[in-house]
């Protein structure tokens, strides 16, 4: 969410550097305007942009759990940026794992080490 997202969307234009085929998605919990007023960014950034149907009429508060449930049940990878033993990232890493998917960490890729 937020400012994260073009870091996020940086690790994986590096692993798609390596593997063509991957796509970058970005999956939105719910329509904002900022969809319609930066257009074109997301048209250059993404691949595609999606609001799953599954979160039609979903509260706000869960949307988002419930959209990082929804990205692990149809992805074939999970990436993910976990720096702490609770939250929503760690849920939505959790979920993943116990689904059987391959999760890569970018904990090192996105951390500054200086």
């Amino acid at each position: 969410m937020g400012n994260f997202d073009g870091s996020f969307a940086s690790a994986v234009r590096a692993l798609k550097r390596k593997y063509p085929d991957i796509k970058l998605i970005l999956i939105k919990p719910y329509f904002s305007n900022e969809l319609n007023t930066n257009k074109e960014y997301y048209e250059f950034t993404y691949d595609d942009v999606v609001i799953p149907d599954v979160l039609a009429g979903v509260h706000p508060k869960s949307a988002i759990t419930k959209r990082n449930r929804w990205m692990a049940e149809n992805s074939d990878f999970v990436v993910t940026y976990v720096y702490r033993n609770f939250g929503g990232a760690y849920d939505a890493k959790k979920y993943a794992l116990k689904l059987g998917k391959t999760v890569f960490e970018t904990n090192d890729m996105l951390t500054d080490k200086r």
